[in-house]
């Protein structure tokens, strides 16, 4: 499987580096930055590779939101090299847009269309950290709420969070989540309720960023 996946990666590649920029937007390309990374404000630009389909665009400065939607939820992958992929053991990484998750992108060369990329891009990768605390426990649902007190670095979209409940010997654990920051960027105030499934014990919440693996909180095991 990880064979068939970089032959997979090495062929689109290729195929990209051949086409000639084309497209109905037209962007700068005047960045001397190292060709594989460079640090802005608590952001990280790494090269890497994107398409499929578009379900949303907007732009920031010089920057291109590209969300997905319902019609094109797993459909519009990326692929960044030289950026170990823990969760798969893989050493570049290749994921996609699921739900109402986005990708903010430095779009450099290859086909860019209102519905549709096939490109090489500055890939945005946020660095920052969450501070939260438990504002309630209900022990009648078995239900735990926490609140944010506190973003440090970047802005995090909160599609693009992905949170896990693990049990004392650190496995997953089904429950059932209340979030208030699904399709907005988290802020100060922001809640977020768990009630494991598997009823009364000790768990912890370990929250990170869905797409770069990224941890940006975790929890001591707390009784539910």
């Amino acid at each position: 499987m990880k064979k068939e996946l970089i032959g997979i990666f090495l062929c689109v590649l290729l195929v990209v580096t051949v086409l000639p920029a084309t497209g109905n937007i037209t962007m700068s390309n005047q960045n001397k930055d190292n060709f594989l990374v460079s640090d802005i404000d608590s952001v990280t630009y790494k090269w890497g590779l994107i398409f499929g389909p578009i379900g949303e665009m907007e732009y920031e400065d010089d920057l291109i939101v590209i969300r997905a939607t319902d019609e094109t939820r797993g459909d519009l992958h990326f692929i960044i090299p030289f950026f170990r992929d823990e969760l798969y053991d893989l050493p570049f990484l290749w994921d996609e847009l699921w739900g109402f998750q986005q990708i903010k992108i430095q779009y450099k060369f290859g086909i860019l269309r209102n519905n549709f990329i096939l490109g090489f891009a500055k890939i945005c990768i946020p660095e920052l950290k969450i501070s939260m605390s438990i504002v309630d426990h209900n022990d009648t649902d078995n239900k735990v709420t926490w609140e944010v007190d506190e973003i440090i670095g970047a802005s995090i979209w909160g599609g693009n969070i992905q949170v896990r409940l693990l049990n004392e010997s650190g496995g997953g654990v089904s429950g059932t989540y209340w979030q208030s920051y699904a399709i907005k960027y988290l802020s100060v105030g922001d809640r977020l309720s768990i009630q494991p499934m598997d009823g009364d014990g000790l768990y912890r919440i370990v929250v990170s960023h869905a797409h770069f693996r990224n941890v940006l909180y975790e929890s001591d095991y707390i009784e539910f």
